[in-house]
């Protein structure tokens, strides 16, 4: 069975879905499609008789100054999948090369973590096979002249997606199997690590400097869609025959701040002083003020009342 992708940052956009991938040199996670027909992209074939598959190589680096200002193509490493309804006419076979095999790209040392934090794309081994058949088709109607769907799969190196905050750093971990020192009886004495514990040389990373592009991409996105939600709310309300609903005000409050409901704006915060009691007063029953009601506001401004 196909092992389910980590994906990052997954982002739906109208008929567009995509997300970040973490790439490993060597090595290829497929993409699969789950539906009636179930089918993965893993290869290509370089001739109608030859197949050969996918995956990512270590980046060919060079200090030759003529490639400092050469600029590497930003979509290297992204598998951009569209599909098309159409209906199918015929079939015939292909006799021609299908696809060119990717070359080696060259880059210079200072731009390599730029292209694929490293890393590009490469062919594995070659083998025989039969030839494809290809289907031939028409649109299904003049609405599917654009993709009825798109995916895309953005591939990059840990390490890139790392410094871009894209990917959560790895914390470093000791193997499961080490043993803590053994507690020494005098302070004068070194302590001893059993013959079995490993050295760990955890440093600490390097904390990156925020994408300030996409702290502002991120805001105008959330802007648009903002402004989405009212537009397509107007227009259910028009729908109906009502107003629209208010615009929303940002709540005053923030999340985990304790609200204590039963103070108003007239009440002093400090309470009153006490005045001694005798010794009758003491012993009478005397009715007991309701605490106050602290509720904590929880995400998206919510305050529940039905907390204990």
């Amino acid at each position: 069975m196909a092992k389910r992708l980590d994906t990052y940052e997954p982002s739906i956009n109208g008929n567009t879905i995509s997300g970040w991938i973490a790439s490993e040199v060597g090595k290829l996670d497929r993409p699969y499609v789950r539906g009636p027909d179930s089918f993965t992209l893993k290869g290509m074939r370089p001739t109608p008789t030859t197949f050969t598959t996918l995956q990512f190589a270590a980046l060919q680096t060079t200090e030759d100054q003529e490639k400092l200002d050469v600029k590497a193509d930003p979509n290297l490493g992204t598998i951009r999948l569209t599909l098309n309804r159409r209906l199918r006419t015929g079939s015939g076979e292909l006799s021609r090369i299908v696809m060119n095999t990717p070359k080696a790209e060259v880059v210079h040392e200072q731009n390599k973590k730029l292209v694929l934090g490293g890393q590009t794309v490469g062919t594995g081994a070659v083998s025989s096979v039969e030839p494809v058949r290809y289907a031939l088709s028409t649109p299904y109607n003049l609405l599917d002249a654009i993709p009825y769907v798109t995916f895309i799969f953005k591939y990059r190196s840990r390490e890139f997606l790392e410094a871009q905050e894209i990917v959560p750093r790895a914390a470093a971990t000791s193997p499961a199997n080490s043993k803590p020192p053994a507690a020494s009886s005098s302070s004068s004495n070194p302590r001893k690590r059993p013959a079995d514990d490993t050295e760990v040389d955890v440093k600490p990373a390097k904390k990156q400097m925020l994408s300030v592009d996409r702290m502002d991409k991120r805001a105008k996105r959330m802007q648009d869609l903002k402004n989405e939600l009212r537009n397509l709310e107007a227009e259910e309300a028009d729908d109906l025959g009502v107003s629209p609903p208010p615009e929303r005000k940002p709540f005053p409050f923030g999340v985990g701040q304790v609200v204590d409901l039963t103070i108003s704006d007239g009440d002093e915060h400090t309470p009153p002083p006490r005045r001694r009691k005798s010794r009758t007063q003491r012993k009478r029953p005397v009715k007991r003020e309701v605490s106050p009601i602290q509720v904590r506001v929880g995400d998206d401004g919510i305050i529940d009342l039905t907390s204990d």
